[in-house]
């Protein structure tokens, strides 16, 4: 039971390092909208850490949790295909945001309305569904998914170390590490 606390403190952990990151982007977003300039290498360097570490790494976490009790859980089964539902869109739009973003800063012709708004529809969906996660299945993981089970989750995994708000921020994240603590005086 120790594993499991532990582990959904991770996960919550990594969902509260995320809102912090999605406050700036909507800030970003409301300077995009407002015709403001706005850093374009932070922005994306924030849109790539949504898109490969939450994407690829936190959302396989929960997913392969969820997969280890579905059987035997049918809270988690009533949820599981809205989980599902929720990390494909915010892949997908996450993607599409990102390349809408690199296109715009090889000086492609867009609608800052346009790409403003969906910046807004992004973060609003990351939102719901870390809401959804921490209400309706970290509860439920907590108290059903066992030590060994949480053991060959991570080892599906492997060690991927959040290279942003991790122990050590990676190279390529540190510039906007340094813009999240000081707007924001997270810790890292």
């Amino acid at each position: 039971m120790e594993t499991s606390r532990l582990a959904i403190d991770q996960l919550v952990r990594e969902h509260s390092s995320m809102a912090v990151l999605l406050v700036m982007l909507d800030s970003y977003f409301a300077a995009i909208k407002d015709g403001d300039e706005v850093d374009d290498s932070l922005l994306l360097d924030a849109m790539r850490y949504l898109t490969e570490f939450a994407d690829s790494v936190h959302h396989t976490k929960e997913d392969l949790a969820v997969a280890a009790v579905f059987d035997r859980t049918a809270a988690i089964r009533a949820a599981q295909s809205e989980l599902d539902a929720q990390h494909l869109r915010i892949r997908q739009s996450g993607m599409r945001l990102r390349a809408d973003l690199e296109r715009a800063l090889l000086d492609v012709p867009m609608p800052r309305g346009a790409l403003a708004a969906e910046g807004f529809a992004y973060t609003a969906e990351l939102r719901r569904s870390i809401e959804f996660e921490e209400q309706r299945l970290f509860p439920i993981l907590v108290d059903t998914l066992d030590d060994d089970e949480w053991a060959r989750v991570g080892a599906r995994l492997g060690p991927r170390l959040d290279p942003l708000f991790g122990e050590r921020a990676e190279a390529e994240y540190i510039q906007l590490l340094a813009e999240l603590t000081e707007r924001f005086v997270c810790a890292p």
